[in-house]
Protein backbone atom coordinates (compact mmCIF):
# COMPACT_ATOMS: atom_id res chain seq x y z
CA UNK A 1 0.00 0.00 0.00
CA UNK A 2 1.69 3.70 -0.75
CA UNK A 3 2.41 5.88 2.25
CA UNK A 4 1.69 9.39 1.62
CA UNK A 5 4.04 11.32 4.25
CA UNK A 6 3.53 14.74 4.97
CA UNK A 7 5.29 17.18 7.42
CA UNK A 8 5.09 20.44 8.09
CA UNK A 9 3.50 23.41 9.89
CA UNK A 10 0.47 24.29 10.87
CA UNK A 11 -1.86 23.71 7.38
CA UNK A 12 -1.31 19.82 8.29
CA UNK A 13 -3.60 19.88 10.76
CA UNK A 14 -6.48 20.04 8.12
CA UNK A 15 -4.80 17.32 6.03
CA UNK A 16 -4.84 14.91 9.14
CA UNK A 17 -8.48 15.98 10.39
CA UNK A 18 -9.37 15.07 6.59
CA UNK A 19 -7.21 12.22 6.43
CA UNK A 20 -9.32 10.27 9.54
CA UNK A 21 -12.55 10.97 7.43
CA UNK A 22 -11.24 10.06 4.31
CA UNK A 23 -12.84 7.14 2.77
CA UNK A 24 -12.01 3.44 3.91
CA UNK A 25 -10.85 0.95 0.97
CA UNK A 26 -8.67 3.63 -0.63
CA UNK A 27 -5.62 1.93 -0.71
CA UNK A 28 -3.58 4.98 0.68
CA UNK A 29 -1.65 5.18 4.16
CA UNK A 30 -1.69 8.82 4.95
CA UNK A 31 1.05 9.67 7.66
CA UNK A 32 0.72 13.01 8.71
CA UNK A 33 2.30 14.75 10.89
CA UNK A 34 3.13 19.09 12.28
CA UNK A 35 6.63 19.76 13.30
CA UNK A 36 6.98 19.55 16.93
CA UNK A 37 8.35 23.08 18.06
CA UNK A 38 8.52 24.97 21.41
CA UNK A 39 8.38 28.46 22.38
CA UNK A 40 7.56 30.24 25.65
CA UNK A 41 6.35 26.94 27.12
CA UNK A 42 3.67 26.01 24.94
CA UNK A 43 4.61 23.23 22.87
CA UNK A 44 3.23 22.74 19.12
CA UNK A 45 3.05 19.46 17.12
CA UNK A 46 4.42 15.81 17.42
CA UNK A 47 7.17 14.97 15.40
CA UNK A 48 10.31 16.25 16.30
CA UNK A 49 12.25 17.33 12.70
CA UNK A 50 15.32 14.67 13.21
CA UNK A 51 12.33 11.85 13.47
CA UNK A 52 10.82 13.33 10.75
CA UNK A 53 14.48 12.80 8.70
CA UNK A 54 14.33 9.13 9.35
CA UNK A 55 10.63 9.45 8.71
CA UNK A 56 11.59 10.31 4.85
CA UNK A 57 14.74 8.45 4.51
CA UNK A 58 12.38 5.04 5.48
CA UNK A 59 9.93 5.65 2.53
CA UNK A 60 9.90 2.72 -0.33
CA UNK A 61 9.50 2.74 -3.66
CA UNK A 62 5.65 3.93 -4.77
CA UNK A 63 5.75 6.22 -1.60
CA UNK A 64 5.61 9.85 -1.84
CA UNK A 65 6.88 12.69 0.65
CA UNK A 66 5.13 15.86 0.96
CA UNK A 67 6.44 19.03 3.00
CA UNK A 68 4.40 21.58 3.84
CA UNK A 69 6.89 24.43 5.52
CA UNK A 70 6.98 27.30 3.13
CA UNK A 71 4.31 29.88 2.55
CA UNK A 72 3.50 31.84 5.27
CA UNK A 73 4.90 35.26 5.26
CA UNK A 74 2.75 37.00 3.32
CA UNK A 75 0.36 37.00 6.23
CA UNK A 76 3.30 37.75 8.93
CA UNK A 77 4.21 41.17 6.07
CA UNK A 78 0.78 41.57 5.43
CA UNK A 79 -2.15 40.31 7.11
CA UNK A 80 -2.14 42.69 9.32
CA UNK A 81 -1.69 47.04 8.67
CA UNK A 82 1.86 47.77 8.85
CA UNK A 83 2.13 51.39 10.89
CA UNK A 84 3.69 52.67 7.62
CA UNK A 85 1.18 51.50 4.70
CA UNK A 86 3.05 50.32 2.18
CA UNK A 87 1.33 48.62 -1.43
CA UNK A 88 2.56 46.50 -3.65
CA UNK A 89 2.75 47.22 -7.34
CA UNK A 90 0.86 44.44 -9.28
CA UNK A 91 -1.70 43.27 -11.75
CA UNK A 92 -3.56 42.86 -8.03
CA UNK A 93 -2.73 46.01 -6.33
CA UNK A 94 -1.92 48.42 -8.66
CA UNK A 95 -0.84 52.51 -7.39
CA UNK A 96 -4.01 53.25 -8.35
CA UNK A 97 -5.51 51.01 -5.36
CA UNK A 98 -4.29 52.74 -2.99
CA UNK A 99 -3.64 56.78 -2.10
CA UNK A 100 -2.08 57.04 0.99
CA UNK A 101 0.49 54.59 0.97
CA UNK A 102 4.34 53.57 0.55
CA UNK A 103 4.83 51.72 -2.96
CA UNK A 104 7.13 48.84 -3.04
CA UNK A 105 7.68 47.30 -6.58
CA UNK A 106 6.81 43.51 -6.56
CA UNK A 107 10.01 42.73 -7.57
CA UNK A 108 11.40 44.20 -4.79
CA UNK A 109 8.61 41.86 -2.84
CA UNK A 110 9.06 38.86 -4.37
CA UNK A 111 12.87 39.04 -4.11
CA UNK A 112 12.39 39.45 -0.29
CA UNK A 113 9.95 36.30 -0.05
CA UNK A 114 12.54 34.19 -1.95
CA UNK A 115 15.26 35.58 0.64
CA UNK A 116 12.87 33.99 3.34
CA UNK A 117 12.56 30.45 1.42
CA UNK A 118 16.52 30.42 1.29
CA UNK A 119 16.83 30.62 5.08
CA UNK A 120 14.59 27.63 5.72
CA UNK A 121 17.35 25.06 5.37
CA UNK A 122 15.24 22.45 6.63
CA UNK A 123 13.63 21.71 3.13
CA UNK A 124 16.73 20.84 1.55
CA UNK A 125 18.36 18.77 4.57
CA UNK A 126 14.61 16.64 4.47
CA UNK A 127 14.93 16.26 0.40
CA UNK A 128 18.25 14.61 0.96
CA UNK A 129 17.07 11.76 2.56
CA UNK A 130 14.28 11.00 -0.26
CA UNK A 131 14.42 8.38 -2.90
CA UNK A 132 10.59 8.81 -3.29
CA UNK A 133 9.40 11.86 -4.74
CA UNK A 134 9.06 14.93 -2.89
CA UNK A 135 6.55 18.17 -3.49
CA UNK A 136 5.96 21.42 -1.42
CA UNK A 137 2.13 22.16 -0.89
CA UNK A 138 1.40 26.10 -1.55
CA UNK A 139 -0.46 27.32 1.06
CA UNK A 140 -4.19 28.47 0.97
CA UNK A 141 -5.18 31.93 -0.38
CA UNK A 142 -6.12 34.59 1.64
CA UNK A 143 -9.60 34.86 2.35
CA UNK A 144 -11.20 37.86 0.67
CA UNK A 145 -13.56 38.62 3.72
CA UNK A 146 -11.97 40.85 5.91
CA UNK A 147 -14.94 41.20 8.40
CA UNK A 148 -15.05 37.70 8.58
CA UNK A 149 -11.13 37.12 9.39
CA UNK A 150 -11.86 40.56 12.15
CA UNK A 151 -14.79 38.11 13.57
CA UNK A 152 -12.48 35.16 14.41
CA UNK A 153 -9.18 36.74 15.06
CA UNK A 154 -8.51 38.30 18.48
CA UNK A 155 -4.92 38.56 17.99
CA UNK A 156 -2.34 37.73 15.15
CA UNK A 157 1.25 37.55 16.00
CA UNK A 158 1.32 39.81 19.15
CA UNK A 159 -1.02 42.22 17.10
CA UNK A 160 -4.40 43.52 18.21
CA UNK A 161 -6.69 42.90 15.84
CA UNK A 162 -8.49 46.18 16.54
CA UNK A 163 -5.68 48.10 17.49
CA UNK A 164 -4.31 47.26 14.05
CA UNK A 165 -6.81 47.00 10.89
CA UNK A 166 -6.92 44.05 8.58
CA UNK A 167 -5.21 44.96 5.42
CA UNK A 168 -7.46 44.88 1.55
CA UNK A 169 -8.18 41.84 0.09
CA UNK A 170 -5.77 43.09 -2.92
CA UNK A 171 -2.75 43.74 -1.10
CA UNK A 172 -3.25 40.56 0.47
CA UNK A 173 -3.84 38.37 -2.45
CA UNK A 174 -0.36 40.02 -4.48
CA UNK A 175 1.34 39.49 -1.78
CA UNK A 176 0.29 35.84 -1.48
CA UNK A 177 0.50 35.50 -5.50
CA UNK A 178 4.44 36.74 -5.12
CA UNK A 179 5.34 34.36 -2.28
CA UNK A 180 4.10 31.40 -4.17
CA UNK A 181 5.72 32.45 -7.03
CA UNK A 182 9.31 32.31 -4.88
CA UNK A 183 8.23 29.36 -3.39
CA UNK A 184 8.14 27.67 -6.68
CA UNK A 185 10.78 29.18 -7.47
CA UNK A 186 13.22 28.28 -4.96
CA UNK A 187 11.93 24.31 -4.81
CA UNK A 188 12.35 23.91 -8.52
CA UNK A 189 15.82 24.78 -8.11
CA UNK A 190 15.95 21.73 -5.06
CA UNK A 191 14.12 19.64 -7.59
CA UNK A 192 11.17 19.25 -5.38
CA UNK A 193 7.38 20.00 -6.98
CA UNK A 194 5.20 22.30 -6.07
CA UNK A 195 1.75 21.57 -5.58
CA UNK A 196 -0.96 24.20 -6.36
CA UNK A 197 -4.00 24.73 -4.04
CA UNK A 198 -6.83 22.88 -5.42
CA UNK A 199 -8.72 24.82 -8.38
CA UNK A 200 -12.05 24.08 -6.34
CA UNK A 201 -11.48 26.00 -3.48
CA UNK A 202 -10.65 29.17 -5.69
CA UNK A 203 -13.03 31.87 -6.14
CA UNK A 204 -13.07 33.57 -9.98
CA UNK A 205 -10.76 36.64 -8.35
CA UNK A 206 -8.01 34.14 -7.09
CA UNK A 207 -9.13 34.17 -3.24
CA UNK A 208 -10.30 30.82 -1.06
CA UNK A 209 -13.60 30.66 -1.49
CA UNK A 210 -16.09 31.17 1.72
CA UNK A 211 -16.86 27.13 1.64
CA UNK A 212 -13.39 26.20 2.72
CA UNK A 213 -12.56 28.97 5.53
CA UNK A 214 -11.18 27.90 8.75
CA UNK A 215 -12.03 29.47 11.38
CA UNK A 216 -9.17 31.81 11.91
CA UNK A 217 -7.40 34.36 10.01
CA UNK A 218 -5.14 32.46 7.76
CA UNK A 219 -5.87 28.29 7.46
CA UNK A 220 -8.88 26.40 5.35
CA UNK A 221 -10.80 23.62 6.92
CA UNK A 222 -11.46 20.12 6.59
CA UNK A 223 -13.46 20.08 3.22
CA UNK A 224 -9.89 22.23 1.87
CA UNK A 225 -8.11 19.61 3.31
CA UNK A 226 -10.16 16.67 1.60
CA UNK A 227 -9.53 18.29 -1.74
CA UNK A 228 -5.79 18.02 -1.46
CA UNK A 229 -5.63 14.76 -0.36
CA UNK A 230 -7.15 13.53 -3.37
CA UNK A 231 -4.56 15.50 -5.45
CA UNK A 232 -1.84 13.24 -2.88
CA UNK A 233 -3.41 10.20 -3.80
CA UNK A 234 -3.64 11.11 -7.51
CA UNK A 235 0.14 11.34 -7.10
CA UNK A 236 0.66 8.16 -6.18
CA UNK A 237 -1.49 6.74 -9.43
CA UNK A 238 0.93 9.00 -11.61
CA UNK A 239 4.16 9.79 -9.93
CA UNK A 240 5.89 10.51 -13.02
CA UNK A 241 3.36 13.51 -13.64
CA UNK A 242 4.21 16.85 -12.77
CA UNK A 243 2.69 18.16 -9.91
CA UNK A 244 0.59 21.31 -11.51
CA UNK A 245 -0.06 19.03 -14.49
CA UNK A 246 -2.88 17.81 -12.02
CA UNK A 247 -4.43 21.06 -11.80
Amino acid sequence: MPKIFVYGDSHTRVLKDAAERFPKGNKIEFDIHWMFSEKNGVTRGDMMFEDAKTAVASLQSGDIFVISLLGTAHNIFGLVEHERKFCVVSEQCSNNTFLDCELIPSSTMRDMFYGVCQKNKRIGELKSQATVPVYHLMTPPPKEDNEYIKAKTSRYRDKIIGEHDINKPELRLALWNLEMSAVKQFCEGLDVNVIEPPFESISEHGFLKPHFYGGDATHANRAYGELVLYQLKELTILPQKKAGSLL
